[in-house]
């Protein structure tokens, strides 16, 4: 399917981490000449392709893009241009922890708040979505499986921290 795409696939052989991955997805595409870099975590089920669009499009005028989590203070969208600006940082807050380290150095930074990407699954219950919007096929699936979980708590959740 990433072929239909034009869209590259960087195994991730050393299973060593969320940070490590990008930071060798960063290497692989630099040195093939890309020009950005945009990493999607694979819990975002509302993510539309309007975001990613919105996203690739903000990302080719600044250094860092970043989405923040709607709940819970994480990073659920993080663009980089050039693709090694800055290293990943993964983790509980990592929002912030992103947006620190960007400004730190200087890099001009894009915070994009978005409905679809800001809403990650860390627990069952952020399954459930009550806003209608884009991911229609995910939103029909979700409605046939039912709704007998509870809503998301609001609060921090503890993100794993990669070496």
């Amino acid at each position: 399917m990433a072929n239909d795409y034009a869209a590259v696939v960087i195994d991730d052989l050393d299973d060593v981490g969320i940070n490590n991955a990008v930071r060798r997805g960063q290497r692989v595409l630099a040195a093939e000449g890309y020009t950005g870099v945009l990493v999607i975590p694979g819990d975002i089920p509302f993510l539309s392709a309007q975001e990613i669009e919105l996203a690739l499009s903000t990302l080719a005028d600044c250094n860092v893009v970043i989405t923040p989590a709607n709940r819970d203070g994480g990073t659920n969208l993080l663009g980089f241009s050039p693709p090694h600006v800055m290293d990943p940082s993964f983790g509980l807050h990592s929002f912030r922890r992103h947006l620190a380290i960007a400004r730190a150095m200087g890099l001009e930074v894009v915070v994009l708040p978005l409905e679809g990407a800001g809403h990650d699954i860390d627990v069952p219950a952020d399954l459930w979505s009550d806003t209608d919007g884009p991911a229609i096929q995910t939103r029909r699936l979700l409605a046939r499986l039912g709704k007998d979980v509870p809503p998301a708590c609001p609060g921090p959740t503890q993100e794993p921290l990669s070496p």
